[in-house]
């Protein structure tokens, strides 16, 4: 399964999350399901402004984690 999604996260947001706040993120798809993601799925597309920007979730047939890819 893929879901698109935007999101803008701020480093203090990030921080806060990775300091054991939250362990999970959720994001609302293009299409309006809610889905949950791990924080440290993140990673990948931080930079020092935060992450900001539409993203690409694939999940597989069980809907675990395949990978998380950054469009715009």
């Amino acid at each position: 399964m893929q879901y698109r999604f935007s999101l803008s996260l701020y480093p203090d947001e990030l921080m806060r999350m990775y300091q054991g706040h939250a362990r999970y993120l959720r994001v609302r798809t293009d299409s309006g399901k809610v889905i949950e993601l791990a924080a440290d799925r993140l990673r990948n597309v931080m930079t020092h402004a935060g992450v900001h920007g539409v993203f690409l979730l694939t999940t597989d047939d069980k809907n675990r984690f395949v990978s998380l890819q950054q469009l715009a």
